[in-house]
């Protein structure tokens, strides 16, 4: 007991003065004011800023009083700085984009007695979050272990949580640094969730983890993540989790019963499924500086800073547009003398079988149904050969109508996310006639709400989330092999 109190106090001093060193090198960090007078008991988290389109910057905050997330709120109702410069005007958004969520689990042989409650809770939480959202789970004692992939399917992330058993030390650390390094290629919210019972300890009062704490300060606040951290027992360093909490954007809550663990996994959830979107373009120079962002809700403030991009990588960032003919030179393509307009007539060519209509001019090669086939349809460019604002790879089928929200590459992978206003069935249902008819194997794993397509053949790979958002509107969710 000596030795485990010693070592509760050397970690929150140690972290204090990982705290102090970070604040010196002017990382993201977090600051919080709580209300007073008529909005006592309010406060304002603000818990991660995205700018990966800037100068367009996300901020996702969340307003709580008594610990409840308070709803109907506008942009009026806040009030955004950037080094003391107000940002206008604000959008604000209660419809949120996909979270991708860790769940990380600390499974030290101290946590045996706790599990099974701690397994139905950490499953509990599983449904608060959205179809469309994203879970992946990390299991961590003497080594760390990721337990499963980054999936909206929620029996996998289930059976994952099953999979956790208690035994060894724990390597506190390591866990978090992998949980925040699992999230910095995703785009949209994210969040760390994290379970403890103690302190990075390998069972005799050292450190167990190979990183340090301030390594995942500063990759936490480097990649702009989150983490609510649930401490658990009378044996943990509260300062620790609390600290990782604050500094970060999260929540720390404490509990010395396991019988509580659904309430505060449930907390989470629901303060996470309560955060406002707050858009808005940023006045001040790409400099590369590290600005801090001040979000103020009535008498409460909260702040947070973030790395400007340079002129430099913005310009990198920016597609350069590609110059569009003049009418003058379309016109001798289509008309003049020599040009294709007069290979194929202003009508162009068309070459009709098995019920299709190929027609070529000038300008543009075209799919469709035969005008002249016995179902008399009217000729309309497939979903494959349609123009599409959508940036996808070529082999790769897209719905009628999908508009695109992010694109990303995640290590060797390419992630396009999509909505389409049309029910998960019918969009599971295009995928996997499309892709067979072009010769490709199509898995199919199906959860409430939610599918997911494993696609493989002629050296293509890809994986196709598709979840209900609300409504008949889908989201589509795309990994491919990077080309």
């Amino acid at each position: 007991m000596f030795h485990m109190k010693t070592r509760l106090l050397c970690c929150s001093l140690v972290f204090a003065a990982a705290l102090a060193h970070s604040e010196d090198q002017k990382p993201v960090s977090s600051v919080q004011i709580k209300g007073q007078g008529n909005a006592a008991g309010t406060e304002i988290v603000l818990n991660q800023i995205a700018m990966d389109q800037f100068p367009s910057v996300q901020v996702f905050v969340t307003v709580l009083k008594g610990g409840k997330p308070q709803s109907g709120l506008t942009a009026a109702d806040f009030r955004v700085r950037e080094d003391e410069v107000d940002q206008q005007p604000l959008t604000v958004e209660s419809q949120l984009p996909p979270l991708s969520v860790i769940i990380a689990i600390d499974n030290s042989g101290s946590m045996r007695p706790r599990l099974a409650e701690t397994r139905q809770a950490a499953k509990s939480f599983l449904d608060l979050l959205a179809p469309a959202d994203s879970v992946q789970v990390v299991g961590f004692a003497q080594q760390v272990k990721v337990l499963g992939p980054m999936s909206s399917n929620r029996s996998a992330a289930g059976k994952a949580i099953e999979l956790t058993t208690a035994r060894g030390n724990t390597a506190l650390y390591d866990a978090l640094f992998t949980s925040v390094d699992l999230l910095k290629d995703r785009p949209g919210r994210k969040a760390v969730v994290l379970l403890s019972d103690g302190v990075d300890d390998n069972g005799v009062g050292k450190q167990l983890s190979k990183h340090s704490l301030q390594d995942v300060l500063q990759f936490a606040k480097h990649v702009n993540v989150p983490i609510y951290a649930i401490g658990i027992g009378t044996e943990i360093d509260e300062a620790l989790l609390a600290g990782f909490a604050q500094s970060t954007g999260g929540r720390y809550f404490l509990t010395p019963n396991p019988s509580e663990l659904k309430n505060l996994y449930d907390q989470i959830g629901l303060q996470l499924a309560g955060q406002y979107l707050i858009s808005y373009t940023s006045n001040l120079p790409a400099d590369g500086t590290t600005r801090e962002v001040q979000v103020r809700y009535q008498d409460s403030m909260s702040a947070k800073s973030y790395q400007a991009p340079s002129n430099k990588e913005v310009a990198e960032a920016t597609p350069t547009p590609v110059p569009e003919n003049s009418p003058d030179k379309k016109q001798s393509q289509d008309t003049g003398q020599g040009g294709l307009g007069a290979i194929f007539g202003p009508n162009g060519i068309s070459i009709h079988g098995n019920g299709k209509q190929l027609t070529v001019n000038g300008n543009d090669i075209s799919f469709g149904q035969d005008s002249n086939s016995k179902s008399g349809a009217t000729t309309q460019a497939t979903p494959e050969t349609k123009k599409k604002s959508v940036k996808a790879p070529d082999w790769l089928p897209i719905p009628d109508g999908a508009k695109e929200l992010s694109t990303a590459t995640v290590g060797a992978r390419k992630q396009l996310i999509l909505t389409v206003d049309q029910p998960v069935s019918d969009v599971a249902d295009f995928y996997q006639q499309r892709l067979k008819e072009q010769g490709f194997h199509v898995m199919t794993a199906t959860s409430d709400n939610a599918q997911t397509l494993l696609i493989s053949g002629s050296g293509k790979n890809a994986d196709i989330e598709i979840a209900s958002q609300s409504g008949n509107q889908t989201i589509v969710r795309i990994a491919t092999d990077a080309e």
